[in-house]
């Protein structure tokens, strides 16, 4: 399914069969980027690596829409070292724990509209860092 959502946005979602240990699920480039790669395009050494978790539940519990920053990462890096070239970086917010309440977890349940759905996600800075 590829679309123009009426915001102006571009959102593809398609569906990808896992083992069952193999993770929750994947968002592949073409996921909110026209021109993005699709899972099948996706080399599988690019989705491996050690992994890195930035706990921020505390700061997603006062903040639903909080940015992981810079001060994150460094002080991750401060308190365990500098972050591997190649890892892979994860952000632990506990919103899991909103999952049976659907206007809860996502902020809103207006139906078709996605405009005012809340989510915590890595700041630009912290992503380009």
């Amino acid at each position: 399914m590829n679309s123009e959502i009426e915001v102006g946005s571009y959102y593809s979602a398609y569906a990808v069969c896992t083992p069952e240990h193999g993770g929750t699920h994947i968002d592949a480039p073409v996921h909110f980027l026209r021109d993005g790669q699709s899972t099948d395009q996706l080399a599988l050494e690019s989705l491996m690596g050690p992994a890195i978790v930035i706990d921020v539940a505390g700061k997603a519990a006062a903040d639903r829409n909080y940015s992981v920053s810079v001060a994150d990462v460094e002080a991750l890096e401060k308190a365990h070292g500098a972050i591997a070239a190649g890892s892979v970086v994860l952000m632990r917010t506990n919103c899991s724990q909103r999952w049976f309440d659907a206007s809860d977890y996502f902020g809103d349940d207006t139906p078709c509209d996605a405009s005012n759905l809340t989510f915590s996600g890595f700041g630009a800075d912290a992503a380009r860092l």
